[in-house]
């Protein structure tokens, strides 16, 4: 994708998802690719691995992956536990590892309603 994306524009492009391993960070940089990459997820649950990630020392990170056995609760569970974690970390706050499958999903669906109501009332 990003390749093809360099191939028509020159102005710096940054790709975020997908990005899991040193090796290809690196590769799509050595190839001029792409000029940033974006780590929420792996970083969000490594966070303590970051430093040997940049470095090499860390080759590869996964991602928590919350599941309940429901699809339609799983797909509320993941979206809501990242982006709860990543609004804690932007606050200062530590993010909670051990948040569940059902108060992610709560957290999802509120913080989406919360935030569609806010734009309905204040434009």
């Amino acid at each position: 994708f990003a390749a093809n994306v360099r191939a028509i524009s020159k102005i710096p492009l940054m790709i975020t998802g997908g990005f899991r391993t040193h090796g290809f960070c690196n590769e799509a940089l050595e190839k001029n690719e792409l000029d940033l990459i974006g780590m929420a997820r792996p970083f969000v649950t490594n966070i303590n691995d970051i430093p040997g990630f940049l470095n090499g020392q860390t080759p590869q990170f996964d991602n928590l992956v919350l599941r309940t056995g429901y699809k339609v609760i799983d797909d509320l569970a993941e979206g809501g536990f990242y982006a709860k974690q990543i609004i804690e970390m932007a606050g200062g706050r530590d993010v909670n590892l051990q948040m569940s499958p059902l108060a992610a999903s709560w957290f999802f669906l509120w913080y989406e309603i919360r935030k569609g109501l806010m734009r309905k009332i204040f434009g």
